[in-house]
């Protein structure tokens, strides 16, 4: 049977409590006819899995398999950051948690302009690695990147996280301002879905 045919009888928990990330990784799926689920759908107490491990990979497949684990259920997790080259990569792995274990994603714009002050070099990527768990043996991965360059101030209301800083390469706004005015566009996480999707495809189980 192919991959895709058990997701679509099954259904697919996109193991994620952010509605903005869940909205960019379960569209392909409903188009494909697979139900999805966020962890804010699912009944009970949810388990919070601590991003302990050292690189994207690392922390989906955590993920991946503890919510798989947890649900019963096909899993898919990501793990995302934005790696700034001036600062050699960072925050990298620990986008989320820049300004400390429980920053707010003000937080952390707030002290990743700060350490870009007085840097010309802003070059930057988003980074998205996914990690599903079909089935205890049955993995499949898929990573992307999205190019851009760092503002100097903030600017759009939509997205979520570093997105009103973020300037999209072959664009002049921010990710922020981009999804604000509902502009088509293909974001790291929906590269690294297209991805995984061909994979699952081409896939037999």
């Amino acid at each position: 049977m192919v991959a895709l045919e058990i997701l679509k009888k099954t259904g697919l928990l996109i193991a994620t409590t952010n509605r903005g990330k869940f909205s960019e990784m379960a569209y392909p799926w409903q188009k494909e006819g697979v139900a999805t689920l966020s962890l804010k759908d699912m009944g009970g107490v949810v388990p919070d899995i601590a991003e302990i491990e050292t690189s994207y990979e690392g922390n989906a497949a955590l993920k991946a398999h503890a919510y798989c684990k947890w649900s019963a259920l096909p899993t898919l997790a990501d793990d995302s950051g934005l790696e700034v080259m001036a600062l050699g990569g960072r925050p990298g792995v620990r986008s989320a948690r820049f300004a400390g274990e429980n920053a707010s994603d003000s937080d952390n714009l707030v002290k990743l302009l700060e350490l870009m002050t007085n840097e010309e070099q802003r070059k930057a990527r988003y980074v998205s690695f996914l990690y599903l768990v079909i089935e205890p043996q049955l993995v499949l991965s898929a990573s992307a990147c999205l190019e851009g360059q760092i503002a100097f101030a903030p600017a759009g209301e939509g997205g979520f996280g570093y997105d009103p800083i973020f300037i999209v390469s072959g664009t002049h706004r921010t990710l922020a301002e981009l999804k604000e005015r509902k502009i088509p566009l293909k974001t790291h996480r929906i590269l690294a879905m297209e991805k995984l999707l061909q994979l699952i495809k081409a896939r037999q189980c």
